[in-house]
């Protein structure tokens, strides 16, 4: 009975194949990149959006900042991208962490900006994803 459990416990946690309902949700160009992940480590980066800056030099909190997750790649469903881990970054107002799905499906683009890609250590940003919280525009 306890062998039985534990074979079904696993098979459950692990990435099946990719949901035709799930990828129909994103609008992807020829060359954009969608991928299936798992998330293994969220990183709190402190760097915001320029346009966020606050007038006049005065103290505010900027409304959204940049999150970077470090994740294994379960799936390349659209693009390419060699290697098993990808680091990618997505603005968020807060730490959303719990929220995400263990098969994340993101669509990220590249960063054009060389000094967001130095800042935030990562290549890519999230344009859109499949879980419950929104990306701060």
């Amino acid at each position: 009975m306890l062998l039985t459990t534990l074979v079904f416990v696993g098979c459950k946690n692990r990435y099946s194949g990719p949901n035709q309902i799930e990828i129909d949700r994103f609008k992807l160009l020829d060359d954009d990149l969608l991928v299936v992940v798992n998330v293994k480590k969220t990183n709190f980066t402190g760097f915001y959006p320029e346009k966020d800056s606050c007038p006049d030099g005065l103290y505010c909190t900027p409304p959204c900042f940049w999150f970077t997750h470090e994740a294994k790649i379960l799936d390349i469903l659209n693009g390419q991208l060699s290697g098993d881990k990808i680091k990618f970054s997505i603005l968020q107002h807060v730490d959303n962490t719990e929220e995400i799905k263990k098969e994340w499906y993101v669509h990220l683009k590249k960063f054009e900006n060389i000094s967001t890609v130095n800042n935030l250590e990562s290549d890519y940003y999230v344009e859109n994803h499949n879980s419950e919280f929104s990306i701060c525009y």
